[in-house]
């Protein structure tokens, strides 16, 4: 019952976010758009998943869809049976997470086996079963007991490895620069550093995989902090993770050497 109520949600989602939602009533309609609305689920549930799982198998934490698996989790699934598609991925982890005595969860029994700082094992794992506890298709208290202890880091700050940490000034927020739109976040470190990581975010919204978004000019970002004549980040934090990194850049005045790096969060 609960795998096949996680499809329903999942194309109540997708629909609402395609503008067709069908015969659903008015009322269900409305409270999907405001869960779509707030999770920046604009391209629908099915494509965010897509685009989050395809992440994890790029990066080596994630296996691609396909026949069952005798370690689904080590894969980024929640059980041998997940289909060959997204949407029996989405109600496996549902039926695992809101259920796991009578699905005998494999996932929940990795994350028991875990107790401690959040891996890259089940960093997969963990981020689609938290989308699921956000947009309400898992009790939060389910989510709690079967997560057992495992959590995020809770060091605050932007640490690059052992090598140098950001933990002051810190901000985040959207910023419009170098003809672009992005996500950003700011922090200054010891010695004088700051760093300014943006993350291209037109609309606000993640971009899925395949998506091509606006260019942006090719050139160097000021890495100083925002000034009076700068745009000023707002002090709110984006609700999701988004596209490609476009720069990372720190300067260091007392040398006033930088050094900036290309490439893919």
């Amino acid at each position: 019952m609960l795998h096949e109520s996680a499809h329903n949600f999942n194309y109540l989602a997708d629909g609402v976010a395609s503008g067709n939602a069908g015969l659903w009533p008015a009322e269900i309609q409305a409270a999907a758009k405001q869960t779509v609305s707030r999770y920046r689920l604009a391209g629908g549930l099915t494509a965010f998943w897509s685009a989050m799982h395809g992440t994890g198998v790029e990066v080596g934490v994630a296996g691609p869809y396909g026949p069952a698996s005798a370690s689904p989790v080590a894969r980024g699934f929640a059980s041998p049976y997940r289909g060959t598609g997204i949407a029996d991925d989405i109600a496996e982890y549902v039926a695992n997470l809101q259920a796991p005595d009578n699905a005998g969860s494999a996932l929940c029994k990795a994350f028991a086996a875990s107790q401690g700082p959040l891996g890259a094992d089940l960093a997969l794992p963990y981020a689609k079963s938290k989308l699921l506890e956000s947009v309400g298709l898992v009790d939060p208290a389910r989510f709690e007991a079967c997560m057992a202890g495992t959590a995020i880091s809770d060091a605050i700050g932007i640490h690059l490895g052992d090598a140098i940490s950001f933990t002051d000034g810190l901000k985040a927020g959207f910023l419009d620069q170098d003809g672009g739109h992005f996500a950003a976040v700011l922090g200054s470190g010891p010695k004088g550093y700051d760093l300014l990581l943006r993350v291209l975010s037109p609309d606000e919204q993640p971009i899925t995989r395949g998506a091509r978004p606006g260019r942006v000019p090719r050139r160097r970002a000021s890495t100083r902090r925002p000034t009076a004549s700068a745009p000023r980040l707002r002090r709110r934090c984006p609700k999701s993770g988004t596209a490609s990194a476009r720069a990372v850049s720190c300067r260091s005045p007392s040398t006033g050497r930088s050094c900036r790096r290309r490439g893919t969060p």
